[in-house]
């Protein structure tokens, strides 16, 4: 399988003189990636990055639909009672499913468990087409922390990184930090500002090379989703991982990849790909309707900046 992980590029330009003890930085491998924690202007943190991993490994655990955690026992379950965690996680989900009108779908879970991109197989029509009788997310209902999934079972693994981000940034926030930058995979989150100019973040090439864009970013999220991420080539055709909810199959659009910056990285984290999934005129509509910014990126190798 050929695979790019890096969404992002992140630059930060440290101001001139700084001291060591005035940047911080963890890494450990959570989520299938790498996640890394910087902290500025902090000389003592070792334990406040203890608890910030912690939170995200037991997030992690939790919002997996593969392992044994919650999710993995509600899909199990078809209907269950649900931690306020799970509840939020979901519910922000859903809040964009019905946004996009499905084209971000978290009961996408049976169309995803076909296109095992390990093995490199393309599945059947009759495959896809019966996976595509269980994906519909208003089939899902919300009752108190009460989620029935009405015959369908999720998969957040297009928002879970976002939410988790955005958690650990709370965490952080309440302790005190002032200035970070937390990157999840890249789904950035940025606390605070750099010397009143915010971070640089570069908006990297699907193809591999520099950066094609940059943002300025300040106590928000900056997301891209990108066809370039995971994906397999076979008989001449791409298959990537955005898939279209409507065929069962690959996104075909115009866009390579679409970077969104907003408040919250969950929110992020599910535009980018009903954005990406919606193609770039109703990509505008939607970043529209949350006040999001949004770089695009086409096949093409063109960019354009929107908001």
């Amino acid at each position: 399988m050929k695979r790019k992980t890096a969404a992002l590029l992140l630059a930060l330009l440290l101001a001139a003189g700084c001291a060591p003890s005035q940047e911080t930085q963890r890494s450990m491998f959570i989520m299938d990636t790498v996640v890394t924690i910087k902290l500025y202007g902090l000389s003592d943190c070792s334990g406040l990055l203890d608890g910030a991993f912690e939170l995200a490994r037991r997030l992690s655990g939790m919002l997996d639909c593969h392992g044994s955690g919650e999710l993995a026992q509600l899909n199990g379950s078809g209907g269950a009672e649900v931690s306020d965690e799970l509840l939020e996680a979901v519910t922000v989900a859903l809040e964009i499913c019905r946004a996009s009108e499905g084209a971000f779908d978290i009961t996408v879970r049976p169309l995803a468990q076909l296109w095992d991109f390990r093995s490199e197989k393309v599945p059947a029509p009759q495959e896809i087409a019966a996976a595509l009788e269980s994906v519909d997310y208003r089939r899902v209902t919300v009752t108190g922390n009460y989620i029935d999934l009405g015959g369908t079972s999720l998969d957040l693994g297009g928002s879970a990184k976002g939410y988790i981000c955005d958690r650990v940034r709370d965490y952080l926030k309440e302790n005190g930090v002032k200035s970070a930058v937390l990157d999840f995979g890249g789904n950035i989150c940025c606390i605070g500002d750099k010397d009143g100019t915010g971070f640089n973040i570069g908006i990297a090439d699907p193809e591999g090379g520099d950066p094609v864009a940059s943002v300025k970013a300040a106590d928000c999220a900056v997301v891209t989703s990108g066809i370039y991420q995971r994906f397999f080539e076979k008989d001449g055709v791409r298959y990537h991982h955005i898939l279209d909810t409507g065929t069962g199959y690959p996104v075909e659009n115009e866009l390579a990849s679409v970077s969104v910056v907003c408040r919250d990285a969950a929110v992020a984290d599910c535009l980018s790909t009903a954005m990406l999934a919606l193609g770039t005129q109703e990509a505008k509509r939607l970043a529209d309707m949350y006040g999001a910014e949004a770089v695009f990126v086409f096949r093409d190798g063109t960019t354009e900046n929107y908001g």
